[in-house]
């Protein structure tokens, strides 16, 4: 929804939905996600300073929950601190959905080992999150993300805006840390968004020397695509979590 007319918000939403589900029957296909024997639909972008007032998100989230043209698994996806930062009916708007997504590229803390201090995705507030969302009858579907980078996308000097990958150990430990918490779960944001440099799909690590492309730092092309699967069956419980990355380039 970011940047999106709210006068016209509702309707469209809800319009191209029926066109994905009666036109072209997106739902019937058997590779279309599915949670709890419903298809699942996350819609992006809850955030309290991009609507007027509460009636739209109110209406937006009751139409998708109680439709009859296609009933869903509804996860909301938006502001990372819902939990603690929300005031008056956002506290309950970020509690009405079926599952909550948090997004958090480009949320980090500092990491100091052995005197090097790093950048590491924030996810010391995901247990509380996790709790919060139970409690809501929620399930919490945390969002991961392998690095960051607005150079290109804003024209920055190389280096200015973006949060290294690490290698990989950036991604790897919010695996680590999301199946500490208990979930077996998560979004990869993005697969294909090289715009803000978070992508995992294949790329050259020798982009067009005219813009101020980030890479994989040398890393194999499908590196993060094989760090995404081991992620998987750790979730999965098919691999013992750990925090050191558990497959070499």
């Amino acid at each position: 929804m970011s940047g999106a007319n709210t006068k016209t918000l509702f309707s469209r939403l809800t319009n191209d939905w029926i066109y994905l589900v009666d036109g072209l029957k997106v739902t019937q296909d058997p590779r279309y996600l599915r949670h709890n024997g419903k298809p699942v639909l996350m819609i992006f972008g809850f955030y309290p300073e991009r609507f007027p007032d509460t009636a739209l998100p109110k209406q937006i989230i009751a139409w998708f929950k109680t439709n009859t043209i296609c009933g869903v698994t509804l996860i909301g996806s938006g502001w990372w601190d819902w939990r603690a930062g929300a005031t008056g009916e956002w506290t309950n708007i970020y509690r009405s959905f079926h599952g909550y997504c948090p997004w958090n590229t480009g949320n980090y803390s500092l990491v100091v080992s052995n005197g090097v201090t790093n950048k590491y995705a924030a996810t010391a507030y995901w247990p509380g999150d996790v709790a919060a969302a139970t409690k809501a009858g929620m399930f919490y579907l945390p969002q991961v993300y392998p690095g960051f980078s607005w150079d290109n996308l804003k024209r920055l000097a190389p280096g200015t805006s973006g949060i290294p990958r690490l290698g990989g150990d950036f991604l790897w430990k919010q695996f680590y840390d999301a199946a500490r918490a208990g979930l077996d779960m998560a979004f990869v944001g993005m697969f294909d968004e090289v715009d803000e440099g978070t992508a995992i799909f294949k790329v050259t690590n020798s982009p067009p020397t005219q813009g101020r492309f980030a890479t994989y730092e040398g890393m194999p092309a499908d590196w993060y695509l094989r760090l995404t699967a081991e992620g998987a069956k750790v979730f999965r419980g098919e691999r013992a979590n750990q925090r050191a990355m558990p497959i070499a380039p």
